[in-house]
């Protein structure tokens, strides 16, 4: 299933070993060399041979003090954020304790899938008062915690929050909608929905949205909604599979059975989606309904 862009996508580039892990080398590796350079001009009384030694050490020393830093700051591994992580997060975290914990989290829930540290780390971040363009940031991040470890209302709660501030906008209205639909909360995904198919039209953008939003009118027993979403799917000429299978479903739950026998029909000449998750849901449906799935597929 489509992931929001960039932020939620599974294929972000792999990083060979955590920051934290890099960190302990360069520290344990800057600490040596500055005490074996100190021990140069503590052996050392004179401007000789051994304090050009110690010198140099010292110099190496602050070298490797500066490249660990470097992994430290966005800036120098701007590499391993997504350009629509980038796009979102541009302009903030300014300074090193945020950006440390902003990068720490997305390491985590990236590449180590550590979503407890993650948020342990978002938390962190969020008292070290931040604008709201950084509270947004923050929150959508631990949105994405929250619905990868199972936990749809509060994956909701947060996604709400980013999408309030505009952050990552109109994607994170979308994963706001998943998350409220996931826990349930059909209402309030509904509402998501209605917003996000205005804009899939205008932007041309989220074509599976239809679709998905009839899915869960039906799941909310709205068969007339659910319709009407189906509708601007195959107007739209998108999901035609998905959505001509769904408006089969629809028409029973609006018990207009002379019509959930056409769209039976002309799903099955389209071809609808997974025939199998279908013919169950066309069952469930059925039976909640008092009806037999012969009166629908004409079939004894």
């Amino acid at each position: 299933m489509f992931e929001l862009r960039g932020i939620l996508t599974e294929q972000a580039e792999k990083n060979e070993g955590s920051k934290r892990h890099y960190f302990r080398i360069f520290t344990a590796a800057t600490v040596l060399t500055m005490l074996v350079g100190a021990l140069f001009f503590r052996l050392s009384g004179r401007a000789d041979d051994t304090s050009f030694y110690g010198a140099l050490v010292m110099i190496c020393s602050w070298t490797l003090a500066l490249t660990a830093a470097s992994f430290l700051v966005p800036k120098g591994r701007g590499g391993m954020l997504t350009p629509f992580d980038k796009k979102i997060t541009k302009g903030c975290f300014g300074t090193l304790g945020k950006k440390m914990c902003f990068l720490n989290a997305y390491y985590d829930i990236f590449r180590s899938e550590d979503y407890s540290s993650a948020l342990e780390e978002l938390s962190d971040l969020k008292e070290r008062g931040l604008s709201p363009a950084e509270a947004g940031v923050a929150e959508l991040y631990t949105a994405i915690c929250y619905r990868r470890m199972g936990y749809s209302t509060n994956a909701a709660i947060s996604a709400r929050n980013a999408a309030q501030a505009q952050t990552g906008m109109p994607d994170t209205a979308l994963l706001a909608a998943r998350c409220y639909a996931d826990g349930g909360l059909y209402s309030e995904a509904e509402d998501y929905y209605t917003q996000l198919m205005d804009t899939a039209e205008k932007d041309k953008i989220f074509p599976y949205v239809f679709a998905e939003a009839g899915d869960v009118y039906l799941r909310d027993g709205k068969g007339a909604a659910a319709a009407e979403c189906y509708s601007r799917s195959i107007s739209n000429g998108v999901s035609l599979g998905a959505s001509t299978g769904g408006m089969v479903l629809a028409k029973i739950l609006e018990k207009d059975i002379p019509g959930a026998r056409d769209w039976y029909t002309a799903a099955m000449l389209t071809g609808v989606d997974d025939q199998d998750g279908f013919t169950k849901r066309l069952e469930q449906i059925c039976s909640a309904a008092g009806i037999s799935t012969g009166d629908i597929t004409g079939q004894s």
